[in-house]
């Protein structure tokens, strides 16, 4: 059996719910080859706990190994595999799901960001994310968006996705 390959917007999605949960506040995330590797920042405020600190332990021991987790709870690498798996998993999830999605939650926007890149034949890039701004870097450019602008770019891709059904 022959795993698919997924495409930026589909990978960059896989990540940002792996890290929805997380209340990250600001990361870098690089794409290298078939790996994605993700540097968070989290708020540290004395009033608001570490949530999710299990599971980037979880994910970080299921990668690397069970020794790994407490010396890296920054730094999490998503091989292809662990994207696939991610995947399948956020599938069977939205199948159950009949909400509408947050249009500004993390994983459209990075959806959003990897459809971008995806039309701009993007392999390798890097991404700055703040609330404020998020930069990217890729094919010797450097392009900077706002999450209203991440927001246009998915309603201009959900656009694009429906014009391409067929209409029944």
């Amino acid at each position: 059996m022959t795993v698919s390959t997924l495409s930026l917007a589909q990978s960059l999605r896989v990540i940002g719910q792996a890290l929805e949960p997380l209340q990250v506040d600001r990361f870098e995330l690089e794409k290298s080859s078939d790996e994605y590797v993700v540097w968070m920042h989290r708020n540290d405020s004395a009033d608001k706990p570490a949530r999710g600190q299990g599971f980037i332990d979880k994910l970080v021991k299921k990668v690397w190994g069970p020794d790994s987790a407490g010396a890296i709870s920054n730094l999490v690498k998503f091989p292809s595999s662990e994207i696939h798996r991610l995947d399948n998993e956020g599938r069977l999830r939205r199948r159950r799901l009949s909400a509408m999605p947050d249009t500004h939650s993390l994983s459209l926007g990075l959806r959003a960001l990897g459809g971008y890149l995806d039309r701009e034949g993007a392999a390798d890039f890097a991404i700055s994310w703040t609330a404020q701004s998020i930069t990217v870097s890729y094919k010797q450019k450097q392009e900077s968006f706002t999450l209203a602008n991440l927001y246009d770019l998915g309603i201009h891709m959900y656009l694009r996705r429906s014009s391409r059904s067929p209409a029944n």
